[in-house]
């Protein structure tokens, strides 16, 4: 699973990712045509079937999928049109997610300032926060050089600031730039 689709949680903040276990559409360890294909159908399915399907269970896949067609070695054995046709289709898929990622933002936001104006429900919301912020962190030290991060063994550690709603990341710098770059797209 490609970790640049944490692009989507970046812009949108940590409390854009779902507090549900994702289902996760196996990815090849090498891309092939006939994979792309059926991963693509896969995703595609998940999505059609399941309109309330939430973003962060096919966002990894999408990007993963989105980056073998980049490669030359995965999409021997695909018609230029089929290409074409599978780039823009998965570039839709993405935008549908970000769209209803956003949503949520908003929505969570709305409830924000809602629980701030009543103090007595405002412990909730601090507390979704925090397990969104977890799952979060979690996520980027399964995905980012797993050995690097202190609960893996290695010296990295990664903390929520809830304030500013920022990560404080402390790792080498092969880590953080592998972050900024999946950021920076």
């Amino acid at each position: 699973m490609s970790p640049h689709w944490l692009l989507y949680i970046a812009l949108l903040g940590p409390e854009a990712e779902t507090v549900e276990a994702p289902v996760v559409v196996p990815t090849p360890a090498a891309w092939t045509a006939s994979s792309i294909r059926e991963v693509h159908a896969d995703l595609t399915l998940q999505m059609a079937r399941r309109r309330t399907y939430a973003p962060m269970e096919v966002v990894p896949d999408l990007v993963a999928l989105h980056e073998a067609l980049r490669r030359p070695e995965a999409i021997r054995g695909m018609a230029g049109s089929e290409i074409v046709r599978t780039r823009r289709r998965v570039a839709d898929k993405l935008e549908h997610a970000r769209t209803r990622l956003l949503r949520e933002r908003l929505q969570l936001e709305t409830e924000r300032r809602r629980a701030a104006r009543n103090p007595g429900g405002s412990n909730a919301a601090v507390a979704l926060e925090l397990a969104r912020a977890g799952e979060l962190i979690a996520l980027i030290e399964q995905t980012i050089e797993p050995a690097s991060w202190q609960s893996n063994g290695g010296k990295g550690r990664i903390t929520y600031f809830g304030p500013l709603h920022l990560l404080v990341i402390r790792n080498s710098q092969h880590v953080h730039e592998q972050i900024g770059g999946t950021l920076a797209r």
